[in-house]
């Protein structure tokens, strides 16, 4: 496996430097999901409002799930709905149901699922992996922020066909998921109400945190950075201060790797220059068995620590040299302060090779690339 021929892939971030490329990687899985949201003629607010009953709920009196929404007057709640325990599960748990009238047709509904997250995700994330598992028809996305994502699907239940409206929103450690869904023999009346209700559809409270919990390592009083306590850290020891290195990997039961992230700190006085530093790195990562590819994009959503000098990130394909096949990426993260480079590197299976992995190991690269910092000792000038 190729992971297990690279436990030293080191200092690929120099090589963000090396690379130029024209043209960008056929980013084949996200690029399907990338159609917007249709547009909807809106209801008039006025009207809407006269036309709903606002439900204002506190689940389990549980601030985290409280929400309010407004949905159709003669819509009714399903008070035998959401009687789930509140312990921690990782399936979606239904906690609210509210179902429109009965009709010839199926019924429509207004449903709100919560989920307990296991690791790192986005929102978008979440919901493209939710699509895939449940083999749905996505219709349209639109992303309002890493924790919060609007989609349209289409869904088939017992031969029946429901076009639903849902929105997906992180709040703390929970996944909450609330959809609307109406059959497609409705849908042209019911559209502009069904939009109207899910832009209705908010958190009563807004908490951001990291879902994992998180384990620190200091590189003595120069820098540090955190990382999932489910995560494997190796360090080696420590014979200058000049070149510091650690490793973290998400490993499976079996012990073989799912993803590695590198992080190495080179001081500046023991380089030349930049550019010679970079390739001895360019020859060592030759050396390891892959082969750089092209540049998928560059990413400028990330927050690194106010304290460094320059920084930046970018994401490439990875080849084996073996099977030639771009099963990989390689995210590149650069950053320098106080006289130290600091490179933090991502080896993980592609995007489109294995979706759920690269999911969880890119947005963790995330919380890690952003706890980054040098320490205030090392910011001291003598």
């Amino acid at each position: 496996m190729l992971f297990n021929r690279m436990a030293l892939i080191g200092f690929l971030s120099l090589l963000s430097c090396v690379f130029s490329f024209s043209g960008a990687w056929a980013q084949e899985l996200v690029e399907s999901f990338n159609t917007p949201l249709p547009v909807i003629e809106e209801m008039d607010p006025a009207a809407f409002e006269q036309a709903t009953t606002l439900y204002d709920e506190i689940p389990f009196g549980n601030e985290l799930l409280s929400y309010s929404v407004r949905l159709p007057k003669e819509w009714k709640k399903d008070e035998k709905s959401g009687q789930i325990s509140s312990s921690d599960s990782h399936l979606l748990a239904e906690i609210a149901r509210y179902n429109g009238p009965v009709g010839l047709e199926a019924r429509s509904r207004f449903t709100v699922d919560i989920l307990d997250l296991k690791y790192q995700v986005s929102a978008q994330q979440w919901i493209l992996q939710h699509v895939l598992a449940n083999g749905y028809n996505l219709q349209g996305i639109r992303v309002h922020n890493t924790r919060k994502v609007e989609v349209l699907l289409v869904t088939v239940e017992k031969d029946a066909s429901y076009i639903v409206r849902a929105v997906a929103q992180i709040n703390g450690k929970k996944m909450i998921f609330a959809q609307y869904a109406i059959s497609d023999t409705n849908w042209a009346t019911e559209q502009g109400m069904q939009a109207a209700a899910i832009n209705s559809f908010a958190l009563k409270t807004d908490k951001k945190e990291i879902i994992e919990d998180m384990l620190l390592f200091q590189f003595l009083d120069i820098a540090e950075f955190m990382y999932p306590a489910s995560w494997t850290l190796r360090a080696p020891p420590l014979n200058s201060i000049d070149r510091m290195s650690a490793k973290v990997s998400n490993m499976n039961e079996d012990q073989s790797v799912n993803g590695q992230m590198e992080m190495d700190l080179v001081s500046s006085d023991v380089t030349k220059s930049l550019s010679d530093e970079i390739e001895n790195y360019k020859s060592a990562f030759s050396k390891k068995g892959l082969i750089l590819g092209e540049e998928i994009e560059k990413r400028d959503d990330f927050k690194f620590n106010e304290n460094m000098e320059f920084a930046f990130l970018n994401v490439y394909a990875a080849t084996d040299k073996e099977s030639k096949m771009v099963d990989y990426e390689v995210w590149i993260a650069m950053m320098s302060a106080n006289g130290f480079y600091y490179f933090v590197t991502l080896l993980t299976p592609a995007r489109n090779a294995d979706f759920f992995v690269w999911s969880r190991n890119t947005e963790t690269y995330r919380v890690v690339v952003e706890s980054v910092k040098p320490l205030e000792e090392s910011l001291v000038e003598d």
